[in-house]
């Protein structure tokens, strides 16, 4: 699936970096995909899990959305409601058994959204915002107002509903659902971290998603360029001691913006469809990061600088100096962290991505039109802060991995934020499966290249053995 040659010059944007040979301490390596029969096909869906099975809810029915076919007298919406999914589902990756069921009809067209933010806190799955249907209204030609942002957030008890679905019992006793324009938010990311919830960059758009020359009277699009920290309290379901960080907030030394900086950096938090991923710090503390994310203002530009949120204050958040070149959108990741050499690993799996590899030369080169790529990317942070990112010789079957998700093996032993303990894997072994996402048949779906959601589902092995990579690392002058 590797591409060959690059034949749109007008959204490619060559640039040679040096291309070094490195190694990382440990072994990924990817099992034979698993066809499950009947599985969904899910983009983007919630998801969580319990006794060895999986449990999702919401996110689409198809691939990338696209803006063909359109014109200002019929503009075309790219969300449209057959698309969304409806059910929830559960899957054994065992015994590749799957069930279904439809959701409450009071909490069920809210929990059908796509690109909701979610998190799975012990046995509680909590699903925020998203962007789908208002419930009851229809889909009319040229309609701006139908098509929303939500507002809700959603607490499920994963074990409970995953036996109500795969029994056939009602999944409404188990399923809590609020109203709080505070959660309004729809492309951002949740993490939790110690006490605190972290809901990360996103937007608030409502309308019709289509193209700014069609009609810019059908959606009205803010982003939030914030990270909103509060705790929820589970009974009765609330947002309790909820602030917002703004990139104002920060301090000089952890990247607070200058008025003569660039867009990227004028505006760092003006992110959505990022991957934020839970991590370790070096003092084996948890914490996230904000890796990626689309659109610098003015610019079909990804965002670069990761984002390290250690706490629930504007002095606990850090945008680094480092510029990431893999994976810009949201994908995949396995997160590992070694407590005997204080390093932090985290897999990047495919995605849409600035840059990608080029097999003629093994050169990376930069490609402005966002391709989706089939490589596997490793970020390493030092314990002195220093970031690397090192390019697997594997490659995913396909151009796979942005909306994807990695479920990590109930077996294998973690942290409390769900960070795998590198120092306890000890031969090869069963870390997780990536399941679902998008499926391109191409590097550009704007080239004609379909894309379709996918129902694959990759096992992730990990073995305690030193192998290269390619060092991904700017040219020298």
């Amino acid at each position: 699936m590797k591409r060959l040659s690059i034949t749109t010059a007008l959204l490619v944007v060559a640039l040679q970096l040096a291309a070094a040979q490195g190694t990382i301490p440990f072994t990924i390596e990817l099992g034979a995909s698993m066809d499950i029969p009947n599985a969904p096909k899910l983009n983007s869906p919630a998801a969580a899990q319990s006794g060895g099975k999986w449990l999702f809810v919401g996110g689409r029915l198809a691939g990338l959305h696209t803006f063909k076919n359109a014109t200002q007298q019929n503009p075309v919406n790219n969300f449209p409601p057959p698309e969304m999914n409806k059910l929830a589902w559960v899957i054994d990756p065992a015994t590749q058994q799957v069930w279904s069921a439809a959701l409450p009809a009071d909490t069920g067209p809210f929990l059908a959204a796509t690109n909701t933010e979610y998190e799975q806190d012990g046995d509680t799955l909590y699903v925020a915002g998203g962007y789908g249907l208002w419930p009851g209204s229809t889909t009319t030609a040229g309609q701006a107002d139908n098509m929303r942002t939500f507002d809700t957030l959603t607490a499920i008890k994963v074990s409970s509903a995953i036996d109500a679905v795969v029994n056939g019992k009602p999944l409404a006793p188990f399923i809590t659902q609020i109203h709080d324009g505070r959660l309004r938010v729809t492309g951002g990311d949740m993490r939790k971290a110690g006490d605190w919830f972290y809901l990360v960059f996103g937007q608030l758009f409502d309308g019709i998603y289509t193209a700014n020359e069609q009609s810019q009277t059908l959606f009205v699009q803010t982003y939030t360029e914030q990270i909103a920290v509060f705790k929820i309290a589970p009974s009765p379901l609330a947002i309790a001691d909820y602030k917002t960080i703004t990139p104002t907030q920060l301090t000089a030394a952890n990247g607070r913006p200058k008025s003569t900086d660039p867009a990227v950096d004028a505006r760092p938090f003006h992110r959505r469809d990022l991957t934020v991923v839970p991590i370790m710090t070096a003092a084996a503390a948890p914490a996230v990061v904000a890796r990626g994310g689309v659109f610098v203002p003015g610019q079909i530009n990804a965002y670069r600088k990761p984002v390290y949120i250690t706490g629930p204050s504007a002095a606990d958040v850090r945008i680094d100096s480092y510029q990431q070149f893999m994976s810009q959108y949201h994908c995949a990741t396995v997160p590992m962290f070694s407590a005997a050499s204080k390093t932090m690993y985290t897999t990047q799996l495919g995605g849409i991505s600035l840059y990608y590899l080029f097999p003629p030369t093994q050169e990376l080169k930069r490609d402005g039109g966002l391709p989706f790529i089939d490589e596997i990317t490793t970020m390493t942070v030092t314990p002195d802060g220093k970031s690397s990112e090192c390019i697997a010789t594997q490659t995913l079957p396909g151009y796979l991995g942005a909306g994807a998700i990695f479920f990590p093996s109930p077996t294998v032993a973690r942290y409390e934020n769900n960070v795998l303990k590198m120092d306890a894997i000890s031969s090869r072994t069963l870390v997780g499966y990536m399941y679902g996402g998008i499926l391109s048949t191409g590097p550009h779906s704007t080239h004609g290249d379909p894309t379709y959601a996918s129902s694959m589902a990759i096992p992730i092995y990990i073995t305690p053995k030193a192998s290269t990579c390619t060092i991904a690392a700017e040219a020298a002058e």
